[in-house]
């Protein structure tokens, strides 16, 4: 019997990056895609002895 495979792809609006999770569940990828949703990209300002490179940050923990 031929199994369906998932063809999940997330479109990262601001980068126009788009993943693809070929292959993945339906349930994993909801835990993937809530897991990105815990994760905030902050870019700290340059100061003494600091880059302006961005970060990222768990907003839940």
């Amino acid at each position: 019997m031929l199994q369906r495979k998932n063809s999940i792809k997330i479109e990262i609006c601001s980068e126009r990056r788009i993943i693809d999770l070929k292959g993945v569940s339906t349930e994993d990828a909801l835990e993937i895609i809530k897991a990105a949703n815990a994760i905030k990209v902050s870019h700290s300002e340059n100061t003494e002895g600091q880059s302006n490179k961005p970060g990222f940050i768990h907003s839940k923990e």
